[in-house]
């Protein structure tokens, strides 16, 4: 009886990439790319770290994994980008190894999500309310911003964010990509005209508003905007593609807070607004 050889890999992360909007997975082919970093596209449009530089142990251990190097001790910068246009090119941190226990949230068999923003070439829905911005500085240069939609009730410690986008500017491998795209295939990629532009869908609002109760009524219902609030944080990029991971939870100056009223069905064209940097 021949003998049975098992071959045992260990995938050293998986990674899903979730549209901002409606918080769906993305199912289209995506280059992504990180140096260090091995990795392939399974059949569940996910994205498995297949191999690392410096934990090449890991990859055939049987069993648990090695103690050393300790979770998250190696940092390595990935860069997304889209062929078709739909989504904005970003930067995040993967940290490995990941933890080896079943039971934690950074555990190697959990997913990491990522997030991708719509670009301003992405079709809308007339179910959602659009945002479109342009962000600049004071010399008219693009300017790299991530962009909140609040909605601020009567106690200011706890807004809602209905929705978000972010602008990008020059690309430094968005040509090259183009050019090296094999025949017959397409890569979109931003021009001039598209840097510092944001698109940020607002996707569930309901502008049905209640009577407060002062009225003849109190069950009167009536259809009006909704008052929010335009956070812009501006991103550094060193060069490179933004990390908007590093900006979602940063306090937005009083500078570049804008009111706003948003109608559910409705495109708002606003700006160019000067970002105080």
């Amino acid at each position: 009886m021949p003998a049975v050889i098992e071959i045992a890999d260990r995938a050293l992360a998986g990674i899903r990439f979730e549209d901002a909007a409606t918080r769906t997975p993305v199912s289209e082919p995506l280059h992504v790319s990180a140096q260090g970093l091995s990795l392939y596209r399974n059949h569940r449009h996910i994205y498995v770290v297949r191999e690392a530089a410096g934990l090449e142990a890991h990859v055939h251990a049987v069993g648990a994994a090695p103690a050393l190097p300790v979770p998250g001790l190696l940092p390595f910068e990935v860069e997304v980008r889209d062929p078709t246009g739909l989504y904005l090119p970003r930067r995040f941190t993967l940290d490995l190894p990941r933890v080896d226990h079943a039971d934690d949230d950074d555990a190697a068999h959990r997913l990491v999500n990522v997030t991708l923003y719509r670009s301003p070439l992405a079709p809308s829905s007339l179910h959602w309310a659009l945002v479109r911005v342009r962000l600049e500085d004071a010399a008219g240069n693009p300017v790299p911003g991530l962009v909140r939609v609040v909605f601020e009730p009567a106690a200011p410690d706890e807004p809602e964010v209905l929705g978000m986008g972010m602008s990008v500017v020059a690309d430094p491998l968005a040509a090259e990509l183009a050019r090296r795209a094999p025949p017959g295939g397409r890569w979109v990629h931003f021009d001039a005209r598209q840097h510092g532009e944001v698109c940020v869908p607002v996707v569930g609002l309901s502008s049905t508003v209640w009577s407060d109760g002062s009225g003849t009524d109190p069950d009167t219902v009536t259809l009006d905007a909704v008052p929010v609030v335009l956070e812009v944080i501006p991103m550094a990029t060193a060069g490179g593609l933004p990390n908007p991971d590093l900006s979602v939870d940063a306090v937005a100056d009083d500078d570049n807070r804008h009111d706003l009223q948003l109608r559910v069905g409705q495109e708002f064209v606003v700006g160019p607004l000067e970002v105080t940097l």
